[in-house]
């Protein structure tokens, strides 16, 4: 076995792991003799900003390269030269010839996410993995979850059982103070359910139905009523015993045991087995000491007997509290399993491929092929790989990349030499596990553990700290290392014993600030928390930093809106992640309400929120705003949009619905004059509708739905807000750097575990059933020994991922940090809290003070000198009106209504199309709207139109034929026996395989025209269905069918 080519960088925060990444890259595409090496290397990274960063680093490396003064050579050009055993010189020269030959093939260069590599196996391989030809692969699941949650509720009242579930779902939501909307909950659910880790269990569900639930319902009602009645059986023998040997309560010790028994049977939900004298029930005394003799033989005459009585009941017991466990949440499972099935069905019918289902069609390839045919291929074209952020690698992507990397690192090139394989990462920022991201493997592979049989990783550790100032480096080296012993398996303590001992690469400085806050209840702890946080704001500010150098991070969002108002209330600029919302910007929000308005015209409350949007920000502060809404809430959409425009155009509103989706904003912000001054939050709206559009289709009602689902999560990056204080998520902050990081509320119990887990049930016992999610606490894996070790893993894996999220906290500070904790009551009794564990750090390094509330370490100053912009400040966007430049564009509508000569035809042809959209009478009006919002039609022809189609749809030789609830087929494609394709305009089906065939036409009459519909009724005669009529309709000035 050999270490070369494969090689595990272990990169602690800010030790310059893109660096090391960028140098390796440039190592091998400049060694290589061909210019052209960058095409047989893959970098795969796990954000689309890490990939464009690391792409921008190696250009402007190789830019920099090319155009060096050799006199003063850049440090990278002397490391890789170095490393490389060559003169800046030849270096230089080689970075020119592969710098114009990567220009050459940009696409070539590849340096993508871990997703995105996925979908390109995918459509490379799309024939032999057997998927659809016309597949599509959708990234925005939350959609399709939406889609079918839709569907499903859709059902409520039709599906008495469905119906049934779902009712008592939402009780049991209420009864927990939880949000009542079931849609936002399933989804919710659904999300959580898409990681590996619990498809694996629930894919064992995919083919039950709601019936197959119901039985186990009623099987486990079974269970508990016999249990129960068996429970109060057993304890009522128990005290029939005691009875009749004579003995009363107190002849026991404090009368514990038959007090046991009684207690059972008036409420054995209240019981617990916590008491020491339950758990030594096989050693510990009955009675006192001094207890009468002959009293002490009768009970050590039946002890037996009474402990085999507490022994069944307890297992009874026990047996209940997981039949009433199990039976909580089978009725969720049933839904969430009802969801998955419509999402099953979607994803079907659309043709739709979503990430995690790449994942899975890739890997069942890969486990049953010794060399997977998709990467033989792929094999010969990478030799060198490259994946940063390791650790939040899922355990099924790598087992699907190591057949390739295995392939890379065993076959030698046309120059003899083997591939590459460098992987980067840091277990102790791993903090996605439920995404699917699995640290183990990274701490595996640095234990010297490889899934490669020929070839074990050379370990390499980037051990400098190149982004904190000393005090804060310093005092998260010594934190993590001392808290390592509060964790209980050994890998992960080994990660934090050995993975804090980083050199400082920074001056002297930085300042570290704990402050222990007294609260006894989360109320309080709101009240506190940010009036100190606001000090310690304005302490920041006077030593010179702006309120931009100053990130707050915390777990929750609840707690950082909190945080934001309180600061805003207190005049300090703030950006949270709350108001980067879209929907958070009043002028966006504005916009969206048009697109409401327009879609539904007799929407009230949209037309309350538009008026109160203008009343409260386009008014003069003089201006009466009630009058003002009061006045305008009895307008008509046009006549509103027509005096708010101040337009003298009496179509303003028809014109909009001529638009397309994105051409319609646009013109709705020219309108408005929205964007006389730079607005990112319109910029990114009108992006937005623009990839929706593109992936979609321009329908204004699909648009509405998909807003719905992502206007919680559509937000700007904190760059593009303007300045101010940021507040954000932990997990949102890894990766970055700030000046100043505050972390409050950093007091949360690290053993703190997910409220669910899968257990597998015997199917013989539970009709089939082999898996089960249910409520899991560290009382219930004490209660049942059987699911003790899967507890105890679960918690030793919260503990490292708490830990981890308070690293990554804790290490994105460069001058100063500052953490705000709880104060503990009693600080000799431990709570498993953060909190804890500063004090345990306090009282190690022996500074530690009973009664002080804060402790500082450095001096509170500004080291560093704000930087000089170097870069060039973009603008926000300007909004420009571009469609008065669009004179000689010519819109649909204007070809199919501009010449007289053609007019008769073109409405003729218009008609047609417009037809096709028409199933029954009362879709005219749809269809007539939907014409104009795609430019088909003139809005100024929109009642001659409608007319024109009401008398197709109501003619009498036709009107029998445009009535729900027929079936009926719009433009479907007929194939006659000797395989001529024909398409007749509409087939009615009636019942008993009766067709009626209707074909539209203009002009004179034909004799082909009769040709052509009898060869429409000859194929579907062959097809097996009576024809019982063939109309021609003529679509002229009057309606004539024949």
């Amino acid at each position: 076995m050999t270490a070369s080519g494969f090689s595990v960088y272990d990169a602690s925060a800010g030790s310059g792991k893109t660096f090391t990444l960028v140098k390796a890259y440039l190592q091998i595409i400049l060694s290589h003799p061909s210019d052209d090496a960058f095409k047989s290397v893959l970098a795969i990274t796990f954000t689309n900003k890490a990939a464009k960063e690391m792409k921008t680093r190696i250009v402007k490396a190789l830019v920099s390269f090319a155009e060096d003064n050799l006199e003063n050579p850049s440090q990278l050009l002397v490391e890789v030269a170095e490393t490389l055993k060559k003169s800046p010189l030849s270096v230089k020269d080689k970075a020119n010839g592969v710098l114009r030959s990567l220009l050459q093939n940009y696409t070539a260069f590849e340096v993508s996410t871990i997703d995105t590599f996925t979908v390109k196996i995918i459509r490379t391989f799309a024939n032999d993995l057997r998927l659809a030809q016309a597949f599509e692969i959708e990234l925005d699941t939350d959609r399709l979850y939406q889609l079918a949650i839709d569907e499903l509720l859709r059902n409520i009242g039709k599906d008495v059982l469905l119906t049934d579930f779902i009712i008592d779902f939402v009780l049991k939501e209420i009864e927990n103070d939880k949000n009542w909307d079931v849609s936002k909950q399933l989804l919710d659910v659904m999300k959580k359910l898409e990681n590996e880790n619990d498809q694996a269990h629930f894919v064992k569900l995919t083919e039950k139905k709601l019936p197959d639930f119901l039985k186990l319902i009623r099987q486990v009602s079974d269970k508990i009523k016999s249990s129960k009645t068996e429970l109060k059986s057993k304890a009522l023998e128990a005290l029939n015993l005691i009875e009749e040997c004579g003995l009363v309560h107190d002849d026991f010790l404090s009368g514990y045991l038959p007090n046991h028994f009684q207690n059972i049977i008036l409420d054995y939900s209240k019981i617990n087995f916590e008491a020491k004298w339950k758990q030594e029930i096989d050693t510990v005394s009955f009675y006192k000491k001094t207890q009468k003799a002959h009293i002490q033989s009768i009970i050590d005459d039946i002890r037996s007997q009474l402990v085999s009585y507490f022994k069944e009941t307890k297992q009874l017991i026990l047996s209940l509290r997981l039949y009433d466990n199990i039976l909580k949440n089978i009725r969720p499972m049933a839904i969430l399993n009802k969801v998955s099935q419509h999402y099953k069905e979607l994803k079907a019918e659309l043709q739709l491929v979503t990430l995690p289902e790449a994942n899975s069609l890739i890997w069942e390839q890969v486990r049953n092929q010794p060399v997977p045919f998709i990467y033989e291929r792929m094999g010969q074209r990478y030799r060198h790989f490259f994946i940063d952020e390791f650790q939040d690698t899922s355990q099924r992507q790598w087992q699907n990349l190591i057949p390739l990397l295995d392939h890379t690192l065993s076959n030698f090139d046309a120059q003899g030499q083997n591939g590459s394989v460098l992987l980067v990462g840091d277990a102790k920022q791993s903090i996605y596990r439920w995404r699917g991201g699995y640290p183990e493997q990274f701490i595996d592979l640095g234990n010297g553990k490889s899934p490669f049989p020929h070839c074990i990783p050379e370990k390499k550790l980037l051990d400098t700290n190149y982004r904190s100032l000393f005090e804060i480096a310093n005092f998260n080296n010594h934190f993590f290392t001392h808290i390592a012993s509060f964790l209980e398996n050994e890998a992960y303590k080994n990660l934090y014993l050995n993975g804090n001992h980083q050199k400082i690469n920074k001056s002297n400085g930085g300042f570290v600030s704990i402050d222990f806050l007294t609260a006894t209840n989360d109320a309080e702890r709101d009240e506190i928390y940010p009036p100190c946080i606001l000090n310690r704001v304005r302490e920041i500010i006077t030593q010179g930093f702006q309120a931009s150098d100053i990130c707050i991070l915390v777990r929750k969002r609840k707690n950082g809106t909190l945080i934001a108002n309180h600061l805003i209330e207190n005049g300090i600029q703030v950006i949270s992640e709350e108001n980067l919302l879209l929907s958070s910007n009043p002028e966006t929000a504005f916009l969206v309400d048009w697109l409401k308005l327009v879609h539904q015209p007799g929407n009230k409350e949209v037309l309350l929120n538009l008026l109160e949007f203008w009343a409260f920000h386009r008014l003069k502060p003089n201006e009466d705003k009630h009058a003002f809404i009061a006045f305008h809430i009895d307008f008509t959409v046009s006549k509103l949009l027509q005096k708010l425009a101040n337009s003298p155009d009496e179509y303003i509103f028809d014109n909009l619905k001529s638009l397309s989706l994105y051409d319609g904003v646009e013109q709705l912000v020219s309108y408005f004059n929205l964007c006389d001054s730079p607005n990112a939050y319109i910029r990114f709206l009108l992006d937005e509708i623009h990839l929706f559009s593109v992936r979609n289709g321009p329908g204004l009602s699909e648009f509405l739905d998909w807003w719905e689902i992502k206007k919680e999560v559509l937000s700007l990056s904190a760059s593009e807000a303007g300045k101010g204080i940021r507040i954000m998520t932990i997990h949102k902050s890894k990766g970055l750097e700030f000046p100043v990081v505050i972390y409050p509320y950093a007091d949360l119990n690290y053993t703190e575990n997910r409220e669910k887990e899968w257990i597998e049930l015997p199917q013989e016992e539970w009709l089939d059933f082999e898996t089960t999610r249910i409520n899991f606490s560290k009382s219930f894996a004490s209660d049942y020994p059987e699911f003790s070790a899967l507890f105890a893993e679960r918690i030793n894996q919260a503990t490292l991922d708490n830990f981890n999220i308070c690293y990554v906290a804790q290490t994105r500070a460069v001058e100063q940090l500052y953490l705000l904790t709880d104060a503990k009551n009693n600080t000799n009794k431990t709570s498993n809290t953060f909190s804890d564990l500063y004090i345990s750090y306090l009282k190690h390094i022996g500074v530690w003070q009973e009664n002080q509330a804060r402790y500082v370490f450095g001096k509170a100053e500004k080291v560093k000198s704000d930087k000089a912009q170097n870069e060039v400040c973009q603008d926000l966007w300007v909004y420009r009106n571009t469609r008065t430049q669009l004179v000689t564009i010519a819109t649909k509508a204007s070809r199919l209504w501009g010449s007289p000569q053609h007019e008769a035809i073109e409405k003729g042809n218009l008609l047609h199309l417009m037809l096709a959209e028409i199933h029954f009478s009362e879709d005219v009006i749809t269809a007539v709207e939907k014409a104009i919002m795609e430019g088909w039609l003139d809005p100024k022809l929109k009642d001659e139109v409608s007319a024109k189609l009401f008398k197709v749809v109501n003619h009498p030789s036709l009107k029998s034929y445009f009535e729900i609830p027929l079936k009926v087929l719009n433009e479907q494609t007929l194939i006659s026996a000797n395989g001529v394709l024909l398409r007749p305009d509409r087939i009615v089906i009636k019942p008993g395989s009766k067709a009626i065939l209707i074909d539209y036409k203009t002009g004179q009459k034909k004799p082909e025209y009769q040709a052509q519909i009898e060869k429409y009724a000859q194929t579907l005669t062959e097809m097996g269905f009576t024809v019982e009529k063939s109309l021609l309709v003529y679509l002229d000035e009057e309606i004539e069918v024949v």
